[in-house]
């Protein structure tokens, strides 16, 4: 199990996992850092310049999308699914996407904490990067 922290470059916040995460529930980034709930599994490892693998919860449960369209926010579910992860941003950081398609993650600066998928084109600054602090 390879234990990970997901920081947004855009707005310094962690992803969170409770454990409490239900199927369905939004994932989200809060503006307040806490070790004990920013923790995720990635699997595999995310190596070189471009991986594909699966984000955890503490709870067993899967960062996945309803459909790959463009505005949907990221869930926790019980279904395994599978993001591309890319080092072509700056350095130290991820883009991560739906593979075949030009949807990423992005993290706004926003109300409501969430992550959305969205057209790399409509980036601004570093919406769509992520840095990935492997833990030991």
């Amino acid at each position: 199990m390879h234990k990970y922290r997901i920081q947004s470059a855009q707005t310094g916040h962690y992803i969170v996992s409770t454990g409490a995460e239900k199927p369905g529930d939004k994932v989200i980034t809060p503006p307040v850092f806490d070790p004990h709930v920013s923790i995720v599994t990635i699997e595999p490892a995310v190596q070189g310049a471009t991986s594909q693998a699966t984000v955890i919860g503490k709870n067993g449960l899967h960062i996945a999308i309803h459909k790959a369209e463009e505005g949907q926010h990221l869930i926790w579910s019980n279904q395994k699914y599978i993001w591309d992860f890319a080092t072509n941003g700056p350095p130290g950081t991820h883009s991560v996407y739906v593979n075949g398609k030009d949807l990423y993650w992005f993290d706004k600066k926003l109300p409501g904490n969430i992550i959305i998928l969205e057209p790399g084109k409509n980036a601004i600054e570093n919406e769509i990067f992520f840095k990935l602090h492997r833990l030991p």
